[in-house]
């Protein structure tokens, strides 16, 4: 019975074993060891409470497991729990993988394991100073990396001197004056040359 209860809980998360109590797995987040320079992987920690609430669907589970009928698998879990409170008030049980019961007294405490899921393991946690990292970005429809982007741009800005800067500042200002100008004189799309007075043509004198 030990092995479908802990398969439950294992599946299900929580199991209830009459007489004895509740058991739920409760999860934990990935922990930080800096001491020892590990991150420890997300877990589990058992929860216990005296209260009992066998549920239908883990009679059923149980059911199919032994390949029992229902009634018969309840009959087995009371027993089981009974047996099982007689081991804690005469000293203490340890249940692997799930915690350590004892008996003081008219209680029970519980001393949880932490249950962790198999291949995951510790892994060294060290802090890296990175200069100069490149990271992927797009210009345009092109993907280049971030730091030879900037390279780039440097290169660029470089190239660009104080004078030719200054000389399209020049040539801008200009095309800015000659605009205004020629709005201040009406200036048409249609005129072209500049205006002449045309004067008749003398008549030439005649000799017979």
């Amino acid at each position: 019975m030990y092995q479908q209860l802990a398969k439950y809980l294992s599946q299900y998360k929580q199991v209830s074993i009459p007489q004895v109590g509740t058991f739920e797995l409760v999860p934990q987040s990935a922990k930080l060891d800096v001491a020892s320079k590990l991150i420890y992987p997300p877990a589990y920690s058992t929860r216990y409470s005296d209260s009992v609430s066998v549920k239908e669907h883990q009679l059923n589970f149980l059911a199919i497991d032994l390949n029992a009928g229902r009634d018969q698998v309840m009959e087995e879990l009371e027993s089981f729990g009974g047996e099982l409170k007689r081991k804690i008030q005469g000293g203490v049980f340890s249940w692997k993988g799930i915690g350590r019961l004892e008996g003081k007294e008219t209680t029970t405490v519980f001393h949880p394991e932490v249950f962790v899921s198999e291949g995951l393991k510790p892994i060294a946690a060290e802090k890296v100073l990175r200069k100069n990292v490149q990271h992927a970005v797009l210009r345009g429809e092109q993907e280049v990396f971030s730091a030879s982007f900037y390279d780039e741009e440097k290169i660029f800005i470089k190239k660009v001197h104080v004078p030719t800067l200054i000389g399209w500042i020049a040539v801008a200002l200009s095309a800015l004056l000659i605009l205004y100008f020629v709005y201040r004189n009406n200036f048409s799309a249609t005129s072209s040359g500049t205006r002449m007075k045309v004067s008749p043509a003398k008549e030439s004198p005649t000799y017979k």
